[in-house]
């Protein structure tokens, strides 16, 4: 997630996809201090975006004739050195804030903007973190593999069952039926020596034991995902103390997930719009 002020005044708060970023640190802790994000901008949204003084002029040109070609560009928020900030705290100029904030033009290499800023304006969050990696995996990670299972289930199921509809069948090469472009289908006339020269080989398919699997798996991905935790038991209506009760089971078993959330999100996120609602 990205914080920063709006130019009316206020904040605005965008979510980054992380498929389109890079992340790193350069604190011994591992927090996350160092972002980069790929992302595409038209050339006319460019130029009104940063100044058509300040693209490239191979932009400059496109935007004449190509107002709407895609272009690439890198924003790019990292820790200055030491030496580079300079100024007292709320009175520095961008270029000398304690993280850099770099946009470039990433087919010309040139830089469109360059800034900064007082805290870091990224919140990233984590459920786990991969071993010897900044990076995190979430608890669908523990259930990518009975996914991909049920993928190949249902992939197995549909051909079960195009072949119990459709039948596998045999012909005989007789001089009349031409075996590479004999197809069964509906409403086709297929021409034979005799009757007995096609037929069907089988009698059918029980594709109900794909199905059997399916759900296996499913249930199983729920349970990794405690999903089937949360799903409230029967239909009856429950009462204040029912409820009461189950929430805390909830709150029990959610405890480190909520946990975590709260210390490497919420306080992230409380103290960048703390120091952006005061500069």
């Amino acid at each position: 997630m990205y914080v920063d002020n709006k130019p009316e005044g206020g904040l605005v708060f965008n979510t980054w996809n992380i498929g389109s970023c890079y992340i790193s640190s350069t604190q011994a802790n591992g927090l996350i201090d160092t972002v980069f994000r790929e992302y595409e901008l038209t050339a006319q949204q460019a130029i009104k975006e940063f100044g058509i003084e300040n693209v490239s002029d191979r932009l400059r040109k496109t935007s004449e004739s190509k107002p709407d070609s895609k272009h690439r560009f890198i924003h790019a928020i990292y820790p200055r050195d030491s030496k580079e900030v300079k100024g007292e705290e709320g009175r520095r100029l961008n270029k000398a804030m304690p993280f850099a904030s770099v946009h470039l033009e990433v087919q010309a290499k040139h830089i469109v903007k360059e800034g900064g800023y007082n805290e870091f304006p990224c919140v990233v969050s984590r459920f786990r973190k991969l071993p010897d990696s900044f990076y995190g995996i979430g608890q669908m990670a523990l259930a990518l593999a009975d996914a991909r299972t049920c993928n190949d289930i249902v992939k197995l199921t549909l051909q079960s069952a195009e072949l119990s509809l459709g039948g596998l069948w045999i012909a005989q090469n007789d001089g009349v039926i031409n075996p590479h472009t004999l197809r069964i289908r509906p409403r086709a006339v297929i021409t034979a020596n005799s009757v007995d020269s096609i037929k069907r080989l089988d009698t059918g398919q029980q594709v109900d034991l794909g199905l059997d699997l399916l759900n296996h798996f499913q249930a199983k991905i729920k349970r990794v995902l405690m999903s089937d935790q949360l799903t409230p038991v029967g239909s009856s209506p429950l009462t204040a103390t029912e409820v009461t009760a189950r929430v805390n089971t909830y709150r029990q078993q959610l405890r480190s997930c909520i946990w975590k959330t709260t210390s490497r999100i919420s306080t992230r996120l409380i103290r960048t719009c703390l120091v952006l609602m005061s500069s």
